[in-house]
């Protein structure tokens, strides 16, 4: 058992390591939030520091328009998480329950979508708002973090579908309940993590 132990301890350790490396953008990060101006621009850095304040925060709640800024990132955030589940999960669901020509190229396709980089849509997407006369408004941000977002939404929650047995479907079925029926009270509720997890991501 002491010789697993040993044999195990370098996995451990690289582990170990990879979370800290994850971890430590994070908090310094949330570190730097409350650190006075000085010891951020300081030549040397400060990793534990000793002196916080809540000055950055005052600036930033005391600034104008901060009230409607929050409102319309709220409100951008909110909306494009919503249509991005409605959109992702009938595409999941005809993805992991039904049969049909061009399925495979479509799951494709949204792999594809879901790896290339978003940056590399922004002058499109901005040349085309430009020609619609849709610049500067709240509806092409919240369109642009739908497009962003929906790739990854659909994935996850086609995931979530293949794993819940259509067999708990068809036995509501067989009691009553239609198709529309079965899911919405059958796998419906068994999807919660899924539609959690690309709410995170949205």
């Amino acid at each position: 058992m002491r010789h697993v132990k040993l044999r195990r301890l370098p996995l451990h350790l690289t582990a170990l390591a990879v979370f800290a490396i994850t971890l430590f953008p994070v908090y310094w990060m949330a570190v730097t939030a409350f650190k006075p101006t000085a010891d951020i621009t300081a030549d040397t850095p400060v990793f534990l520091p000793t002196d916080l304040t809540l000055e950055h925060f005052r600036t930033a709640v005391g600034a104008d328009g901060f009230a409607r800024y929050w409102r319309n990132s709220l409100l951008v955030t909110v909306s494009a998480v919503l249509l991005s589940l409605l959109v992702a999960l009938g595409a999941a669901f005809a993805v992991a329950r039904m049969r049909w020509r061009g399925r495979r190229a479509f799951v494709l396709m949204v792999f594809v979508a879901q790896m290339a980089p978003w940056e590399a849509m922004l002058i499109p997407v901005y040349v085309f708002a430009r020609d619609v006369g849709m610049l500067d408004r709240l509806s092409t941000l919240t369109l642009v973090y739908f497009m962003v977002t929906l790739p990854f939404t659909v994935i996850v929650l086609r995931g979530f579908l293949a794993g819940v047995p259509v067999e708990l479907e068809e036995a509501a079925q067989v009691d009553g309940c239609t198709r529309a029926g079965a899911f919405r009270r059958v796998t419906f509720p068994l999807l919660a993590a899924g539609f959690a997890a690309g709410a995170v991501k949205g």
